[in-house]
């Protein structure tokens, strides 16, 4: 059971940081990159095996072609992961009323753009980040547990945010409550 709670631990930190968008590598990046050098050590050690008779040829064969198909499916995890990180999730444009919104859409260049200005400070961690329209501030989430975004609002009184996650492009108002 101790070994599964370690697994599951390691599994959901590695979302969490697959969410964060970081310019560092990411662990499924990083598993890819490690396992085609290792198939690639493989694919080597059975040719040469192949080349001293050893071993049955419709063996090695099969061998091979599960080394081939592993590498494929590799290769298309990987694709599909880069692609999903280009597509941006927008919320509803819910911009009447709310002039916070309406003045915010141009995206400030980031403070802190390797993760939360203060958790980078402090040594803490964080779950998601958000941008503050108004200055560049990079916080973590309400989920997060520190909660720096909602204090730099509350210390600052800049209205909007953007989502500061890969793949997200929406905004929101703290003074009005909107999504945007």
């Amino acid at each position: 059971m101790v070994q599964r709670l370690r697994q599951r631990t390691i599994e959901r930190s590695n979302a969490v940081w697959e969410r964060l968008g970081s310019q560092r590598e990411t662990p499924s990046v990083m598993y890819a990159r490690l396992r085609e050098r290792m198939l690639q050590a493989e694919r080597e050690e059975v040719l040469r095996v192949r080349r001293l008779g050893l071993v049955d040829q419709q063996v090695l064969r099969n061998v091979l072609d599960a080394l081939d198909v592993e590498e494929t499916v590799l290769d298309q995890a990987v694709e599909s992961s880069s692609s999903e990180r280009k597509t941006e999730l927008r919320a509803p444009q819910h911009h009447d009323g709310c002039e916070h919104l309406q003045a915010h859409e141009t995206v400030p260049q980031p403070r802190t753009p390797e993760g939360c200005e203060e958790c980078l400070r402090d040594g803490t961690e964080w779950v998601h980040l958000r941008l503050c329209m108004d200055c560049g501030h990079v916080g973590c989430c309400d989920s997060s547990p520190q909660v720096h975004s909602d204090a730099h609002w509350r210390d600052a009184r800049h209205p909007v945010v953007r989502s500061f996650e890969t793949g997200e492009a929406w905004r929101w108002c703290y003074e009005d409550q909107l999504l945007g």
